[in-house]
C-alpha cells in the first residue's frame, strides 16, 4: 500500500517533481461542508469518569486509544459504537508504568509510549502486554513525531541554544543514538548563546493540540505511507519528500494574512494559568502577555485523508471550538476551505479533531468542565471533482 501511494503521488505530480504550485488565497471550489452528524458521546470508561484526556488517537484496526493524564491510564474504545474495550497503565516508574506521558504512537502491532525520556513498548496483538523500554540519550532534545520502524523516528529537535532547531526534521536512530537531518538546515557545530524564554510560562501541547504551534514558529510534519509532508509555519509553503529527502511536491498560498491575537485574549489565557497553585503575579502575567506574538502562525497541522487530499489546519489562536482547514489536491492545488465546529460553549481538548475514514473524533470540555469523547460522521471531499 505504501509503495502504491508513493507511485500514485509521483504520477499525479508529473515532471519536474520539484515544481512549486502557487495558489491564490481563493479555493477553486469554494467552501466544503463536512455535514458533521453526532453519532455518540461518552464521558467515562465504564464507571471511571474521564479526568483529563490529553492524547487521543485511532489505530488502523478501528480502536480508539485515549490517555487520561490524571488517571494515568490508556483507555481503549470501539470506534463504531463507542463501547469500552479495555484499559492499561498506572502511575509509577517500574516496567510498563507511566510517569509523565507526552505522547504515544503506533507502528504495526506495537504501541510506543513516550514517557519522560523513555519509550515503552506494548504489544497491541497480545492484549497490550508490556514488551520493553528504551531510554533516550537525549530525552527531550529529540521528541518523537512519527515512528518509521521500532527503533527510528522522525523528530523536530528542541534545543534552546539553537534557534533553527525547530525549523528542521531529523530521523533519530535509538540504536545508533544519533540523528540525521531529513529536511531543513543541519545543526551547526558552533554553540550559540541560549535565548531567553521570556516569562518561562508556556502552553502544554500534549498530543498535538496545536496551541504552541499556532503561536510559535516551528516545523510542522504530516506523514502518509512513507511520504513526509512538511512546512515551517511562518510562511504558507508545504513540501513533500520521501524518506531519502527527495522532494516530490511543493505548493503554497500567496497573499494569505495571519490571524491576529488580541491582548484581551492573551490576558484571559494568562489568568487561567497557575504557578505553584496560585494565579500568576501581575509581573508574570505582564511577561506572559508580552511573550505571545500579536499574530498566529499560518498553520499548525498537516493531514492526508484516505483520498490523498492534503489538509492544513489554519492557525486561529483565539478559536477554541472550531478548526478551519485548507484542502489541497494530491498535486497541491487549493480546492476547498472547510470548517469543523463543535457547540459554541464547548472547548476542543487533546488532539483536536482526529479523522478516521468518514468520521472525526474529538475530545471536548463542556461548560461544566466535564470531559467527553464524541464521534461525528462526515462527508469527505471528492478528489475526482478536480
Amino acid at each position: 500500500m505504501k509503495k502504491i501511494y508513493l507511485v500514485y503521488l509521483i504520477l499525479c505530480l508529473g515532471f519536474p517533481l520539484h515544481a512549486e504550485i502557487e495558489n491564490r488565497d481563493k479555493p477553486k471550489y469554494g467552501k466544503w461542508d463536512f455535514r458533521m452528524k453526532p453519532m455518540w458521546t461518552i464521558d467515562s470508561a465504564q464507571e471511571e469518569l474521564f479526568s483529563l484526556i490529553s492524547i487521543m488517537k485511532i489505530h488502523e484496526n478501528g480502536k480508539i486509544y485515549a490517555f487520561d493524564y490524571k488517571n494515568c491510564k490508556i483507555y481503549i474504545f470501539d470506534s463504531e459504537s463507542g463501547g469500552f474495550l479495555s484499559s492499561f497503565g498506572e502511575k509509577g516508574q517500574g516496567p510498563g508504568e507511566f510517569n509523565i506521558v507526552l505522547n504515544f504512537y503506533f507502528y504495526k502491532d506495537n504501541l510506543m509510549v513516550y514517557d519522560a525520556g523513555k519509550i515503552h513498548y506494548f504489544s497491541i496483538a497480545k492484549n497490550h502486554d508490556y514488551i520493553r523500554s528504551s531510554i533516550l540519550e537525549s530525552p527531550f532534545g529529540f521528541p518523537p513525531t512519527y515512528f518509521l520502524d521500532e527503533n527510528r523516528y522522525l523528530s523536530i529537535p528542541r534545543d534552546p541554544s539553537d534557534p533553527d532547531a525547530q525549523k528542521r526534521a531529523d530521523i533519530y536512530d535509538m540504536i545508533q543514538k544519533r540523528s540525521t537531518t531529513l529536511v531543513g538546515k543541519p545543526p551547526s557545530n558552533k554553540k550559540k548563546k541560549q535565548r531567553s524564554t521570556g516569562s518561562g510560562v508556556m502552553f502544554i501541547s500534549s498530543g498535538g493540540s496545536g496551541k504552541n504551534e499556532q503561536s510559535e514558529t516551528s516545523m510542522i510534519l504530516g506523514m502518509k505511507n512513507d511520504v513526509i509532508f512538511y512546512g515551517i509555519n511562518d510562511q504558507y509553503l508545504i513540501k513533500a519528500v520521501d524518506l531519502s529527502g527527495k522532494e516530490l511536491l511543493s505548493f503554497s498560498i500567496k497573499g494569505r494574512k495571519r490571524r491576529k491575537i488580541s491582548r484581551a485574549f492573551k490576558k484571559k489565557e494568562g489568568l487561567k494559568l497557575k504557578f505553584n497553585g496560585m494565579q500568576l503575579s501581575p509581573d508574570m502575567l505582564k511577561r506572559f502577555i508580552g511573550n505571545i506574538p500579536d499574530s498566529s502562525t499560518y498553520f499548525f497541522r498537516i493531514f492526508v485523508d484516505d483520498n490523498g487530499l492534503i489538509y492544513t489546519f489554519v492557525s486561529d489562536f483565539e478559536n477554541q471550538n472550531k478548526r478551519i482547514i485548507d484542502i489541497f489536491s494530491p498535486k497541491g492545488e487549493y480546492l476547498y476551505q472547510a470548517e469543523l465546529q463543535v457547540p459554541q460553549d464547548h472547548i476542543l481538548r487533546a488532539s483536536g479533531f482526529m479523522f478516521f475514514h468518514n468520521s472525526v473524533f474529538a475530545v471536548l470540555e463542556d461548560p461544566d468542565g466535564e470531559i467527553k469523547l464524541t464521534k461525528y460522521q462526515i462527508d469527505l471531499p471528492n478528489p475526482d471533482k478536480e
